[in-house]
């Protein structure tokens, strides 16, 4: 049944962090957070791509990876701040670090519609097994660092399968 994680007090649905963090609310969405976050990102990327090169969705995960450090540190301050929920390092809602690694796999996928499914599944398969270096960002750096960073690693390994699906014309 679809349901809603909470925003922690002190933040509201429009406050930028929250709209960030979520992706616009995308990552509110349970179950499977991140798969609603990862889909949210590569909507975002069809909606873009008629009009960018595909190249660009690396500078777009650069800055996804920027503003969502930013934000990340303030959902995790915030949600630290209150005394019944310490236990969460890497915030269920907060989906902006799949979003930034969705586009990093979707700069090097194949075009068309099928090269985003694939970037999409590839993408989920490394962000849920985080192989390592995923594993190791996941595990050892805490913080908005440890966030993003392991969809970042999800995302490089997603690209290199897109990219031997291109070189060898799979699709």
């Amino acid at each position: 049944m679809l349901s809603f994680h909470k925003i922690p007090s002190g933040l509201s649905f429009f406050s930028p962090a929250v709209l960030v963090a979520s992706f616009m609310g995308s990552g509110l969405l349970r179950p499977a957070s991140g798969t609603w976050g990862s889909l949210a990102g590569v909507l975002c990327a069809a909606l873009i791509l008629p009009y960018t090169p595909q190249i660009w969705f690396i500078g777009f995960a650069a800055i996804a990876y920027i503003i969502g450090l930013w934000a990340s540190q303030v959902w995790i301050a915030q949600e630290a701040s209150q005394e019944d929920d310490h236990d969460h390092a890497d915030p269920q809602a907060i989906v902006i670090d799949e979003v930034a690694g969705q586009w990093l796999a979707i700069a090097f996928a194949p075009s068309g519609w099928m090269g985003l499914v694939l970037a999409f599944a590839l993408f989920r398969f490394f962000d849920i097994t985080k192989i390592w270096p995923a594993s190791w960002a996941d595990q050892k750096l805490h913080g908005a660092q440890g966030v993003m960073l392991d969809d970042i690693f999800a995302g490089i390994w997603a690209a290199i399968c897109l990219l031997v699906i291109r070189y060898f014309d799979i699709v």
